[in-house]
């Protein structure tokens, strides 16, 4: 079991300890039940670490899952994954990019609203925060 087994000789309880070990990837968590192994993990002091991109990772638990959280279903591991920052200047022109790409497929009107939000978001970070904002890669990881 590994990192399982780490996890499991510091959490007390024997519920917790059957359904970390036995159920944790066999069914898609509700966000309640995540929310419930994160706080009993999180108090064992235990966290892994997922890489989004070559830049960037993601703290977790167990395999640090990235959870869709629109419907609480795992993001699979070997699924690529993409990362914008909101200091990134060329963000928010990229994003608006993308939203033409998804107009001009017929995205859901789900996806459009979601997509102008972010972009809105990107817009006010930048707006807000010009000192902050930078060329993607120029500090080469430092």
């Amino acid at each position: 079991m590994g990192y399982y087994s780490d996890v499991l000789r510091h959490i007390p309880s024997l519920v917790a300890q059957y359904l970390l070990s036995y159920v944790w990837k066999e069914i898609s968590m509700s966000r309640i039940f995540y929310r419930l192994l994160f706080k009993l993990a999180v108090r064992a002091g235990y966290r892994v670490v997922r890489r989004i991109d070559s830049k960037y990772h993601a703290e977790g638990i167990f395999e640090c899952d990235l959870i869709k959280t629109t419907n609480g279903m795992i993001v699979p591991t070997d699924e690529p994954t993409f990362l914008f920052r909101g200091r990134d200047y060329l963000a928010a022109p990229a994003l608006r990019h993308y939203a033409t790409i998804c107009g001009a497929d017929s995205a859901t009107d789900w996806q459009m609203s979601g997509l102008k939000k972010t972009i809105e978001e990107f817009e006010t970070f930048a707006r807000n925060n010009p000192q902050r904002m930078k060329q993607p890669g120029v500090t080469r990881g430092l």
